[in-house]
């Protein structure tokens, strides 16, 4: 039978893309929930501070009642506590904001080496065939590229992500609490930018996928231009070979600016609907206030946590399309590593010390690369090697003389006919065995 590549396997789903990703950061778990831990105790001490100032603000207004006067008045008198208690804030969330910090980075980079360790290990075991349907480059660029945005999201973007959706959720939290008609009507305003924000990023994943596999053709490029740099020369195609390129890379640029377009579009739309309804809910707030149904300082809380919550939902849209050009820069990644190997990554142990005569019989060989099926190499070759014998394939290039050592090396299956070792079809031996019992002097070093 005839050796294929293997073949390209249907596009994952986010949760088998969530659960390959997973299976790489689950060693590092640990370090992981330590650092949502510092996340959340420096959000916490963030969150605190508006709730302090409002304090102040009713206590210097004699409008603050029961607990929080006393509090205030607290704050007030004793000016020392009142500059360590915002001191101690700051330097609780500082501290804590660095261990987040270093703990995300180093989970990061242990799991993207995981990851990359498993791409390579998966790109040597792959048969040769996956090879020739392949550009090098393409292959470089899962390795580097892919692999650097999938870093940026683990050390940076999801660490932000939390962290905006904690202030999102306890900010509501807080606001519903003590402002409940307020944070009514600023919810009400809400979806009118969040539904089309969810429409665009559909589109802002589309873009990175895309804008990834450009840059992959432009990487492809530029390897098999210093692969083949000496031919390049000789026909003097250097002009050829930069036009060629800047071509290529008009192209990621082009793609790139769309992409830049979408995720500008959601985040100008998030800005402008969370400005836009945090001015009218402050409006009915100075109306409230003036009614005396609400306190100075209860409306001056809920500004600051207000704009803690817009700025969260601002930013946010920004890190969603971080985090949608991360997840196809992953499905890239998780195809590669759902292709099928030739057979298990071959190590020292792995192979048996038993040892052939070496008698090689082709028996009707017959043979087309797969990737120029309609140009046959070997039709019917009948060839018988004894054991010990020398032999020196002469013929003119393109004749098949490499194709056969190929097909003894099982780098590729024939079509039809057999290649027995020592009277045994070499397709009933064990990888790493036959190839152990072979040696070959390339006429290229690598």
């Amino acid at each position: 039978m005839m050796a294929t590549a293997s073949p390209a396997p249907t596009p994952a789903s986010t949760r088998h893309k969530l659960r390959c990703l997973l299976r790489f950061w689950r060693p590092y778990q640990g370090y992981f929930w330590i650092g949502i831990t510092c996340l959340a105790v420096a959000t916490l001490a963030s969150l605190a501070l508006p709730y302090a100032v409002g304090l102040l603000v009713d206590g210097q207004s004699g409008q603050a009642t029961g607990l929080q006067q006393r509090l205030a008045q607290l704050l007030l008198q004793q000016k020392g506590y009142l500059l360590g208690s915002v001191l101690g804030l700051v330097v609780l969330q500082a501290l804590f904001s660095f261990l987040r910090l270093y703990l995300f980075n180093l989970v990061s980079e242990n799991t993207v080496a995981d990851l990359r360790t498993a791409l390579y290990r998966q790109l040597v075991t792959l048969p040769v065939p996956f090879f020739d349907q392949q550009r090098t480059g393409n292959l470089l660029s899962r390795l580097t590229a892919d692999t650097a945005a999938l870093e940026d999201l683990l050390a940076f973007t999801l660490a932000h992500i939390l962290r905006q959706a904690a202030i999102i959720i306890l900010g509501l939290g807080i606001l519903f609490y003590t402002t409940p008609r307020l944070t009514g009507l600023l919810l009400l305003l809400l979806p009118t930018f969040i539904l089309p924000g969810l429409w665009l990023s559909r589109y802002i994943r589309r873009q990175a996928q895309q804008r990834q596999a450009a840059l992959a053709t432009a990487n492809a490029l530029v390897s098999e231009t210093l692969q083949g740099i000496q031919t390049v020369k000789v026909f003097q195609g250097e002009a050829y070979a930069v036009r060629h390129y800047r071509r290529h890379l008009q192209q990621v640029v082009a793609l790139s600016l769309r992409n830049a377009r979408y995720r500008g579009g959601l985040m100008a739309l998030v800005i402008v609907g969370v400005l836009g309804s945090l001015v009218g809910v402050m409006a009915y707030g100075v109306v409230l206030v003036q009614q005396g149904s609400l306190t100075m300082g209860t409306l001056t809380a809920f500004v600051l946590y207000a704009s803690f919550v817009g700025r969260a939902l601002a930013t946010l849209g920004e890190s969603v399309g971080e985090v949608q050009k991360a997840m196809g820069a992953l499905e890239t990644a998780v195809d590669l590593l759902a292709a099928t190997p030739e057979g298990p990554l071959l190590t020292a142990k792995s192979k048996s010390g038993m040892r052939v005569k070496g008698a090689v019989v082709f028996e009707k060989v017959t043979f087309t690369y797969p990737t120029r099926p309609e140009q046959p190499v070997l039709q019917g070759v009948e060839l018988a090697l004894a054991a010990g014998e020398k032999v020196a394939l002469v013929g003119h290039s393109g004749t098949g003389k490499s194709t056969l050592l190929q097909l003894l090396l099982r780098f590729y299956a024939p079509e039809s006919g057999t290649i027995t070792l020592d009277g045994k079809d070499i397709a009933t031996y064990d990888l790493a065995v036959l190839r152990s019992q072979m040696a070959l002097v390339p006429q290229e070093v690598v």
